[in-house]
């Protein structure tokens, strides 16, 4: 199981806004039905084999360049475990258990 997380930074667009080239490397993420993904307020999480991640990764990083952004900045983190599967709800789950108070 391999959870990632990808960050996506237009440089050089029209508009210092990045939602519209977010919302178009969202779209591609049907073509990769294996993967789970969530989007959160600075990047979005990928959920699944690492091949599909990676492939997911690039399509996504092309729907940028598509629409006329010269240069794309990406942070992209990785955890890749293989002596159990675990996902990124579970990996929520077990930090909330752990926890004292909930704020």
């Amino acid at each position: 199981m391999t959870i990632a997380e990808l960050t996506l930074i237009p440089i050089g667009g029209e508009s210092s806004s990045c939602s519209q080239y977010v919302a178009g490397a969202l779209d591609v993420l049907v073509d990769f039905p294996d993967l789970s993904y969530r989007l959160n307020p600075m990047g979005t999480v990928l959920e699944g084999s690492m091949d599909d991640i990676l492939a997911a990764i690039k399509a996504m990083r092309e729907t940028v360049f598509d629409k006329g952004v010269p240069r794309v900045y990406m942070v992209i983190k990785i955890d890749e475990r293989r002596d159990k599967d675990n996902t990124m709800d579970e990996k929520l789950a077990s930090v909330a258990a752990k926890r004292k108070n909930d704020h």
